[in-house]
């Protein structure tokens, strides 16, 4: 009687399990087709000229970030949609574009502030407030968030110069973009407190040492 009811209990264990692993592939199924979207579009010179083939991608990312917004995918696909806008933006001049890529780096730097990633999109939001929108005031707010409340992070340092460019009204400097797709190295998933279980990091409340997770599609 005592091993029929470890067999039973065994068994509503892992009947309980498996919509989560179940639910876990899909969410890492769909984040790796928006990824490929991604990379497809990068070896594509032409048509990275089209806006059609970027909100595609773009759609697929926001499927993630909707329908996965507790697991690491969708911290990934929110992090990526910057990014995406960003290249868009790059290719189409629309101000719209860059202003959008501004709210999804502002989005997840909110949604995760504990992610390693959080400085960055802080300051990949003041870059084209700066550079492309040409709002000082609004560049400078988000280059303070990185130096106040990530001092330890890799992004403070060169938060503090490039406030003193902008405060000094300096033109950009187009190389401070980011424009090389990210490293394997450095771009494998984004840590992020308060994204559901199975997290790979456990974020330390200071933010210290070198950034480990992803800045967008591999």
């Amino acid at each position: 009687m005592g091993r029929i009811l470890l067999v039973l209990g065994l068994f509503h264990c892992l009947s309980a399990l498996l919509p989560y692993s179940s639910y876990a592939e899909t969410a890492e199924n769909a984040y790796k087709e928006a990824r490929d979207c991604y990379t497809s579009l990068r070896s594509d010179a032409s048509a990275q000229r089209k806006r059609e083939p970027w909100e595609r991608c773009i759609a697929k990312f926001e499927r993630v970030k909707r329908d996965f917004s507790r697991r690491p995918e969708g911290a990934d696909a929110q992090y990526s949609l910057g990014r995406l806008f960003g290249e868009l933006a790059s290719n189409s001049k629309n101000p719209a574009d860059w202003k959008r890529a501004v709210k999804e780096y502002r989005s997840f730097a909110t949604a995760f502030p504990t992610s390693t990633m959080a400085d960055d999109a802080y300051f990949e939001a003041a870059v084209i407030e700066w550079e492309r929108l040409h709002d000082k005031d609004a560049a400078k707010r988000d280059l303070l968030k990185v130096i106040k409340h990530y001092r330890n992070g890799d992004k403070a340092g060169a938060a503090s110069k490039y406030l003193k460019d902008v405060e000094a009204g300096r033109a950009p400097d187009d190389s401070t973009m980011i424009k090389e797709e990210p490293s394997k190295n450095k771009a494998q998933k984004i840590r992020s407190r308060g994204a559901e279980r199975p997290l790979t990091i456990v974020l330390d409340p200071g933010h210290g040492g070198s950034d480990t997770g992803a800045i967008g599609p591999d």
